[in-house]
């Protein structure tokens, strides 16, 4: 072969160049805890996603404060007023269990078979039980569902014209025992504080057992519209 030709094959020869791998050594016990590592990671995540949400604690506190309202009586055609007190217990502020004590009680003239000179007055008081339960968890204004169930009395009395004369006011009242009342509601709590909540209530009065000559046993029966000032421990 000619020089030349042996430097064009020199020339065109080519050598990869050598790559250095440096071996490192892990010690076995350092492997062993970093496999077991891992594995109790995959476990963990796994356990989470099948453990059900906390479920909040059960907390109770109390309530009681005044109740006023207004509504309509004897066929929308007479003006009822409503005054009484209640308390109770809070389950975490959305279920609320207790006792009221009340009286409704309207003034009729000329109604019926009463004369127009004279004057009566029907007077519903009644004891028994409440429960409201609000249907969202917000903590400025929570709408709510309530039921008032309660038992008493009716007085039925002469206050005009047509009172007996020389008898004291009231002495000549009819009273009538085994009333019974159901008041379903409607209405929206206010947590406007920590210890004082306003409701505005919207509801109806079903009164069963009046029974008069001169009115009809549903007399009582009507919507009213009430403001309860409730104090206690309102906690968000």
């Amino acid at each position: 072969m000619s020089l030349s030709g042996s430097i064009l094959c020199n020339s065109i020869s080519y050598a990869p160049p050598r790559i250095a791998y440096i071996r490192t050594s892990v010690p076995p016990l350092l492997r062993i805890a970093t496999l077991v590592l891992a594995l109790l990671c995959v476990r963990n995540g796994y356990a989470q996603e099948d453990l059900p949400s906390p479920t909040p604690a059960l907390r109770i506190s109390s309530a009681g404060g005044l109740l006023v309202a207004g509504g309509a009586a004897d066929d929308m055609q007479q003006v009822c007023g409503t005054i009484g007190i209640r308390g109770g217990l809070m389950f975490n502020q959305r279920l609320m269990l207790g006792a009221q004590l009340s009286a409704t009680s309207t003034t009729f003239t000329g109604s019926g078979t009463i004369a127009a000179t004279d004057e009566r007055t029907l007077q519903v008081n009644e004891n028994g039980l409440w429960a409201q339960y609000a249907v969202t968890r917000s903590r400025t204004i929570q709408p709510f569902v309530g039921l008032q169930l309660g038992w008493g009395k009716a007085t039925w009395t002469r206050t005009g014209a047509a009172r007996d004369n020389g008898t004291r006011p009231g002495g000549d009242a009819q009273v009538l025992r085994g009333i019974s009342v159901i008041s379903p509601s409607i209405g929206v709590h206010f947590n406007c504080g920590t210890w004082f909540r306003p409701d505005l209530v919207l509801g109806y009065h079903v009164v069963d057992g009046i029974e008069l000559n001169a009115l009809s046993s549903t007399v009582m029966n009507g919507p009213f519209i009430g403001i309860h000032a409730m104090f206690g421990g309102f906690r968000p």
